[in-house]
């Protein structure tokens, strides 16, 4: 049984195709693979920032930022090779430059942390809501796009 590793990547809207973010995905996952070990495999999930919802300097950004976590206590040496591959082949796919590919790759525990804390950003007593509808939303697009896609709106 494999290890699943949860991949967040934020993308301007007509940024990326369909067939692009399969070709990142699979890329990305033969990469976690060579640097971490063949028990992994990650569950993409795709969030689109709707146009004219980001920006850098004052100008519409171009620019992607993917997050993932490692086990804990990765060696700075194994998760700087891996971060440069990855944007090295995040860049070459997309045709971005190397300011429009953001990475951060996490301690797996510092992920949870960040995650169970921008969960809690949610007005609690809307939570339980939001949490299903997004849900609801990803297995939408799950069944009919072949993948966990969705919009940074999340209303």
């Amino acid at each position: 049984m494999s290890d699943k590793v949860r991949m967040l990547c934020m993308y301007q809207e007509a940024q990326l195709d369909a067939a692009m973010r399969h070709e990142l995905a699979e890329k990305a996952t033969q990469l976690y693979q060579q640097h971490f070990g063949l028990n992994f495999t990650l569950s993409v999930v795709w969030i689109m920032i709707p146009k004219g919802q980001a920006y850098i300097a004052g100008r519409p950004s171009r620019a992607s930022t993917v997050s993932m976590p490692i086990a804990d206590g990765s060696a700075n040496a194994v998760r700087h090779a891996f971060m440069a591959d990855f944007c090295r082949m995040w860049m070459a796919v997309t045709d971005c430059s190397e300011n429009e590919i953001i990475l951060s790759v996490m301690d797996n525990q510092l992920s949870e942390e960040y995650s169970k804390l921008s969960i809690r950003r949610i007005n609690p007593a809307k939570r339980g809501y939001y949490l299903i509808k997004l849900a609801c939303k990803l297995i939408f697009s799950k069944l009919t796009q072949g993948e966990l896609h969705m919009s940074s709106n999340i209303r």
